[in-house]
């Protein structure tokens, strides 16, 4: 008689267990669609902050806040390209804005340019970010705008 009392506890604990392994089984493939989700939903987002940022950038889109927002992004742009050596050249930085060679003096002794009538002449300037671009150049190499004819 024992061995039958036994036997439905042991059934009863196996369905148990197999219950709870399938429900852990379902919880984790919800969490892992959730996450997979959200990970498409932050995707959208960067995606449409990323069109928001140009339309700003390109004057498209006035909203104060946007435009703060956008101001901010480009700061840490320049911040980032500062620190990867893309900035507007500086006569004061000593760096020849040409050949990147250091210079003293009116002339760079890596490439010879005149650096006086090098920083003397305006720079074409993105009007975004501010740095200086080629006048053949059609985008800026930093921010990425379209230059204005």
């Amino acid at each position: 008689m024992a061995v039958s009392l036994f036997l439905p506890s042991i059934l009863y604990l196996t369905f148990n267990a197999k219950r709870r392994t399938i429900t852990k089984k379902i919880i984790l493939e919800e969490l892992q669609m959730s996450a997979e989700k959200e990970k498409q939903k932050i995707q959208k987002l960067v995606e449409m902050g990323k069109r928001v940022h140009m339309l700003v950038r390109e004057k498209q889109l006035a909203d104060p806040e946007l435009v703060a927002l956008s101001g901010q992004l480009l700061k840490l742009d320049a911040e980032v390209n500062a620190h990867l050596g893309k900035k507007r050249p500086n006569k004061s930085d000593g760096i020849c804005p040409q050949c990147k060679a250091a210079f003293e003096g009116a002339f760079c002794g890596g490439c010879g340019i005149n650096i006086d009538e090098f920083f003397a002449k305006p720079m074409p300037v993105c009007i975004i970010c501010e740095f200086v671009v080629d006048e053949n150049d059609v985008f800026c190499g930093v921010c990425g705008v379209k230059r204005e004819a």
